[in-house]
């Protein structure tokens, strides 16, 4: 009995493990399609004065141009904090005008230097 319970402990980790990488594989794929959004949205910028945006609502309608864009369907939660609200789900850096810049997570394995690194890979300016 003893046997079959300790078989049954690990079998239960293992799918909560399994669930939990899916879940931070969603977070990242989140994380990469928000910071294109962001690019994209400044890139579209009308002028030589290209600019983030100055909320994430910004990215689902952009009215900046004759022709209306959208850079995302919708503003998406952070798969692994379920239940909270998706303005304060995400951590935003903002620029020196306070328009968004990049958007990342901040948790317990996660730091602001990291963030900052992760950014850069993406090729977002700080």
């Amino acid at each position: 009995m003893l046997i079959l319970g300790l078989g049954t402990q690990r079998v239960f980790v293992s799918v909560a493990q399994q669930h939990l990488s899916t879940q931070k594989r969603q977070q990242v794929r989140l994380l990469d399609l928000y910071n294109k959004a962001l690019i994209a949205y400044r890139e579209a910028s009308p002028g030589t004065d290209q600019q983030f945006p100055l909320e994430l609502q910004d990215l689902l309608l952009d009215t900046r141009q004759i022709q209306t864009r959208r850079y995302l369907r919708k503003l998406y939660p952070d798969p692994l904090q379920p239940g909270v609200d998706v303005a304060r789900a995400w951590a935003l850096r903002r620029d020196n005008k306070g328009r968004i810049s990049a958007v990342y997570v901040v948790h317990r394995e996660t730091s602001p230097a990291s963030a900052t690194a992760a950014s850069q890979f993406l090729g977002v300016p700080s």
